[in-house]
């Protein structure tokens, strides 16, 4: 497996012969796909080609707005996240991969398609990729081209803008989150609270769930499988116990973060005194200590 990492989010590509352009000519845009009946060829130099299947299942995870904290990176020593640092110890993964445009819709246009946005013109949300990509282009032709079973859930295109015919089967809704009780819920647009519910309670266990009954069904068809998480999107809601596992006296206010905040406008009284020191009002600091858990 081949792991291609940018700054926003993740894909995959395997066995560069022979496939979708969307898999090879452009930045990377949203997405990290697995192939999850092999490896691939070109990375497993001790393995028998002849037992490799000619058409492996493919398991593509969308994961929206996913930034440089997870702990494989070692970007932020807060971070916890266990299972993608198991996936990326099983592949290879890199550090200087970009996004097609650093917005939802013309990215995930971009790499579901191909094209670039200065090719289909999708360069902002608000603009109907689906009237400049024909049904023919997209990498979910691709693979029903090829003979796969192509199905999905969650949030693999912008939400705003969906196409179920290029689909053999789609999750058609997961319902929503539940709302946070209280009027706390954020700072200064940054929305986030803990939530008094369960794991199964989010729409992202509907749709994980998805994922995992078309992974156990038995078919003949090989399978193509996107499965699309809208964590760590706004609002970051979630169940009360992940807040606790950050308690926010032991929230470090690292460097980079600040200065990220500060050049986003996002505060003030920021001073960049020598390398790696932060003079900073107490009372702001508290704030984003409640944001860093959050995320």
């Amino acid at each position: 497996m081949v792991f291609f990492r940018n700054l926003w989010r993740y894909r995959i590509v395997c066995n560069q012969q022979n496939v979708h352009p969307a898999l090879m000519n452009i930045p990377t845009a949203c997405a990290l796909a697995v192939l999850t009946a092999g490896v691939c060829p070109n990375l497993m130099s001790a393995a028998e080609p002849s037992r490799l299947p000619a058409k492996p299942n493919v398991l593509f995870i969308a994961i929206d707005d996913l930034n440089h904290w997870v702990g494989y990176l070692g970007r932020n020593s807060q971070t916890k996240t266990p299972n993608i640092d198991k996936l990326a110890a099983r592949g290879v993964w890199f550090t200087r991969s970009y996004c097609a445009a650093p917005v939802c819709n013309p990215s995930r246009a971009a790499l579901m398609s191909g094209l670039r946005p200065s090719a289909s013109g999708v360069y902002e949300n608000r603009n109907d990729w689906r009237t400049v990509i024909p049904t023919d282009l997209p990498l979910t032709t691709t693979f029903r081209k090829a003979g796969y079973y192509v199905c999905g859930s969650g949030k693999i295109y912008h939400e705003s803008y969906k196409r179920p015919a290029e689909w053999d089967d789609y999750l058609a809704d997961a319902g929503r989150d539940p709302l946070p009780k209280g009027p706390d819920t954020g700072v200064d647009g940054i929305r986030f609270a803990p939530l008094d519910c369960g794991d199964e309670d989010l729409l992202e266990w509907k749709i994980v769930n998805y994922g995992i009954e078309q992974l156990q069904k038995k078919r003949e068809q090989p399978l193509f499988l996107a499965v699309g998480l809208h964590k760590p999107h706004m609002p970051w809601n979630v169940p009360r116990k992940y807040y606790d596992l950050h308690p926010l006296d032991k929230i470090e206010l690292q460097y980079e973060t600040m200065l990220r905040l500060w050049r986003a406008g996002r505060i003030d009284g920021y001073n960049v005194l020598a390398a790696n020191e932060i003079d900073i009002a107490t009372a702001e600091c508290e704030w984003i200590r409640d944001f860093i858990a959050a995320h």
